[in-house]
């Protein structure tokens, strides 16, 4: 029998791509969102509910819903001005808890929550794995981790469990928003210069990747009740990054560097001197402490217990990406 699947926060920039995968792999998928799609490569057949995570029903959803797939959430940011403490916690962790409680009302059989592997925080020296005690350090992580504990505890209406969580790794991919897409815009433009030695280290996965990580928590039970890292299965440092982004762009890798220590020493002055004119600067040095974030989490766990094998190396991925976006006039 077909499965009914619901998204929360679809059309965000992972939702389309995952929606394609769902439907090709014959699921039918029931959306609810806060905007509209913003590709015009969606499934005709995708039925969109619009509203507020918050004042989610399922009585929204006129049709009976197996699994929930919950994306739904207020996200980091990548300046200073950031959205309200309370508001992280009432969508992040309050609208979450309500969730899983409508799940066991209405007898949902699978809660699959995305979190980031964020929530272990920076500063770990050695390779994170699942077992690694999480350390947040922004509202985002830490309302995310809150949420967790809602999903794994979850229960269908016959008292069993239904909850997995996935701690995702930074996401890339032709039609995503981020870090990495903005990396490939500004190399591809020429206003890129890198910042010190890049031996910090990142941890990735493509986004066609995901998405059949995402099919193989759905259709295997072992994953009801766990926790596990999503990532392509390696480490890079920042340096291999940029320098596959410049091969996939047919170009020479980067020739010099802008010292780390005088990149901070600036941003430091240009924050203290808006500062002084009763300016609140929206960058600053948190984002030299963004480019020189060094975080190294293993997904060896879901390799290991479901067989999941990602199909992209960093180089197809890049690759795949830097086509797609110049098709589609991106870059």
């Amino acid at each position: 029998m077909t499965k009914n699947i619901l998204i929360t926060g679809g059309t965000g920039s992972i939702g389309p791509a995952l929606i394609r995968f769902l439907h090709d792999a014959g699921y039918n998928i029931f959306v609810y969102a806060k905007d509209y799609f913003q590709e015009d490569n969606i499934p005709d057949n995708i039925k969109l509910c619009l509203g507020d995570i918050r004042n989610f029903s399922f009585s929204n959803i006129k049709e009976r819903i197996d699994c929930v797939i919950h994306m739904a959430g207020l996200v980091g940011t990548k300046t200073r001005v950031a959205p309200a403490k309370e508001e992280y916690e009432e969508i992040n962790v309050h609208a979450t808890a309500k969730l899983a409680n409508q799940c066991q009302e209405h007898n949902i059989q699978r809660l699959l929550f995305f979190s980031t592997i964020n929530v272990y925080g920076p500063g770990h020296s050695d390779i994170i794995n699942e077992e690694t005690i999480p350390e947040p350090c922004d509202i985002y992580s830490e309302t995310k981790l809150k949420a967790e504990k809602y999903v794994i505890n979850a229960k269908n209406s016959n008292g069993k469990l239904i909850g997995a969580i996935i701690r995702i790794a930074a996401v890339y991919g032709p039609r995503m928003k981020g870090y990495y897409v903005d990396l490939i815009k500004a190399i591809a433009k020429n206003r890129f210069i890198p910042i010190g030695k890049g031996m910090n280290r990142r941890t990735l996965i493509y986004i066609k990747d995901l998405a059949r990580a995402v099919i193989k928590v759905l259709e295997n039970e072992r994953s009801i009740g766990e926790i596990y890292n999503i990532t392509d299965g390696n480490i890079y440092t920042l340096r291999e990054i940029i320098n596959e982004i410049y091969r996939a762009l047919g170009r020479n890798g980067p020739k010099f560097a802008l010292s780390e220590s005088f990149v901070r020493y600036s941003l430091r002055f240009y924050e203290k001197t808006l500062k002084l004119f009763g300016i609140n600067p929206k960058y600053g040095e948190h984002l030299i402490n963004k480019y020189t974030e060094d975080i190294a989490v293993s997904g060896e766990k879901f390799i290991k217990e479901l067989g999941y094998y990602p199909k992209y190396s960093l180089k197809e991925g890049i690759k795949e990406t830097i086509d797609e976006m110049r098709s589609i006039g991106l870059i």
